[in-house]
């Protein structure tokens, strides 16, 4: 009988290393989200930034590979780091519903709430409780983005500036 009982830890052990060495490959394969540059420093109006971040998550090849939960995280990802940038607070480090809440304190954002609201339930049933969404609710989600990004970008763009090297002049970003 102590032999049994040994064989039987023996096999109950090695499925449990089995299954850890099987959870950590499955894990590593998973692909590391866009890391889209932030807007430190940035030479342009930081929606131009935004909308250029989201052209590149579109043209990325996450939802053909059904990376969902990666996708919808980079939208969030984007959004958050541009209300961070444009309205000066910590929007990354904030669940949905603190973000909510500081958004509705602040007099220049710009966006109906409950459509912000409905945004962030989409966003975080992908993300959390791992709904699968359809190409329309993609769609849905990408524009609210880009609605949101459009209708609070910064209306003096006067700090980017480059300069024209035929002319020497000036030229400002519209």
């Amino acid at each position: 009988p102590s032999n049994i009982l040994f064989y039987i830890l023996f096999v109950i052990l090695l499925g449990l290393i089995i299954y850890a060495v099987m959870r950590f490959v499955k894990r590593a394969k998973k692909p590391a989200s866009l890391n889209l540059t932030p807007y430190q420093k940035q030479e342009q109006p930081m929606h131009e930034i935004a909308l250029s971040q989201l052209d590149i998550l579109i043209q990325s090849d996450l939802w053909e590979r059904s990376e969902y939960k990666i996708y919808y995280s980079e939208i969030s990802d984007i959004l958050r780091q541009f209300l961070a940038a444009r309205f000066n607070f910590g929007a990354q480090e904030m669940t949905a519903k603190e973000l909510f809440k500081k958004l509705k304190t602040i007099p220049d954002f710009k966006f109906d709430f409950n459509v912000f609201q409905r945004f962030q339930q989409a966003i975080s049933l992908v993300k959390f409780a791992r709904v699968i969404p359809t190409v329309e609710e993609r769609d849905k989600a990408l524009n609210t983005a880009k609605e949101i990004i459009l209708e609070n970008k910064e209306t003096d763009l006067s700090r980017y500036q480059k300069n024209d090297n035929a002319g020497g002049k000036n030229e400002k970003y519209n």
